[in-house]
């Protein structure tokens, strides 16, 4: 049978998702990369329908996978790693960002049975973070991925085993002393849960986002950028991921419009002081809302934007659009019994028990989460504490 091939690049964090899924796997593929020559480059748009995305996975009945997730590629393939019957556990963890990650490593430590569960992969919104350059321990930037690789070899150092790809799609009561998941796969019982779900990103909700999302609208610059190089981009926001990826796409783009709906941009003053340094490469529009995305055919062309103040409409030019407004929890499909905020936020008390009382939050996607890996390990570390306390309590 002829092996999978995978159309990437050494800098997606999506792309390095797949292969180590199909490296656990023992799955045969050949990895071409879009950085060795336009000719590949122009074979994985071809592939994926003209979309310029990565990865593009191609398998080998001609079955053609654009930006899938883990768990798509894995019912795409079939996933042999499935367990047989109910898995129980003390702690089933569900989202594998640095929150979980750090969870895993603590109670795995603890010599509790930790599951952790993750439909995308290994490493939540910080693997397409080029550079963390606020981790502590690291006096030189350390790659995203690069940090969550290590987070969850050493998890798995202690025991932890991680479900990459397996989308938990339920939590119910069914066994008294249990709390009930059921997965794309399998069902588990564990006696607690940790939610360390995360954030997505949120999207503009304007004309022409939808209809071009991977055929020049964005959300991943250190995905996609490389695309775009020798032309020139837009970048919508003005927090420290648009200031951050910014940066990024100056290593390809001729020129980045960077276009904030405030007045000031709210990221941090270290980023803000590194774009003022990066002069003509990057140029901000301030006090600007985005009305919607043009192109002609299907080419995006730049978009349209509003001065907030005069009411004035103009137009930037451009072939990408890269969107960095904010984000969202991915809370919605919990049960009613969990707690949350109008914003969608999980809260807690200060155990970070959620209003189930054995099941806990940490990370990105609690009530009062400051959006630092930093932080989210703290908290990661700080939960699994506190379960191995309840736990202790039932027994």
């Amino acid at each position: 049978m002829e092996p999978i091939i995978v159309y990437g690049a050494r800098w997606c964090p999506d792309c390095t998702k797949v292969t180590q899924y199909l490296k656990a796997q023992h799955i045969a593929f050949t990895l071409k990369n879009i950085e060795e020559s336009e000719a590949v480059t122009r074979e994985a748009i071809e592939k994926a329908g003209g979309t310029e995305a990565i990865p593009v996975v191609v398998l080998p009945d001609g079955t053609t996978l654009v930006t899938p997730s883990i768990s798509q590629l894995a019912d795409a393939i079939g996933n042999p790693a499935t367990p047989e019957g109910i898995l129980t556990c003390d702690v089933a963890i569900i989202g594998a960002g640095p929150a979980g990650l750090t969870s895993a490593i603590y109670s795995a430590r603890e010599q509790l049975k930790t599951l952790v569960f993750d439909k995308q992969g290994v490493g939540g919104q910080a693997v397409v973070t080029a550079a963390i350059e606020n981790y502590p321990g690291f006096e030189q930037p350390i790659a995203g991925i690069e940090l969550m690789e290590h987070m969850a070899n050493q998890a798995m150092k202690f025991g932890a085993e991680i479900h990459a790809g397996e989308e938990v799609t339920r939590i119910h009561q069914e066994t008294p002393g249990y709390v009930g998941l059921t997965t794309s796969s399998f069902e588990v019982r564990a006696k607690t849960v940790i939610l360390t779900l995360g954030t997505k990103y949120r999207p503009l909700n304007v004309p022409g986002e939808t209809e071009y999302t991977g055929r020049g609208v964005h959300n991943c610059a250190t995905c996609d950028g490389p695309f775009y190089r020798g032309k020139k981009v837009i970048v919508i926001g003005g927090g420290n991921s648009a200031l951050q990826e910014s940066l990024f796409l100056t290593q390809f783009a001729t020129n980045v419009d960077l276009v904030s709906f405030d007045q000031q941009f709210t990221a941090s003053n270290a980023l803000q002081e590194k774009v003022r340094k990066a002069g003509d490469a990057i140029t901000p529009f301030l006090n600007k809302q985005t009305l919607s995305i043009n192109a002609t055919g299907d080419q995006v062309t730049g978009i349209t934007m509003k001065d907030r103040s005069s009411g004035e409409e103009t137009t930037l030019s451009g072939y990408g659009v890269f969107i960095f407004v904010g984000l969202e929890p991915q809370t919605t499909w919990l049960p009613d019994s969990i707690n949350r905020n109008k914003a969608g936020f999980i809260e807690t008390d200060k155990t970070l028990q959620t209003s189930h009382p054995a099941i806990f939050a940490a990370g990105d996607c609690r009530a009062g989460a400051t959006m630092q890996v930093a932080a989210a390990v703290g908290e990661g570390a700080s939960v699994a504490l506190m379960v191995k306390h309840y736990l202790e309590g039932k027994s």
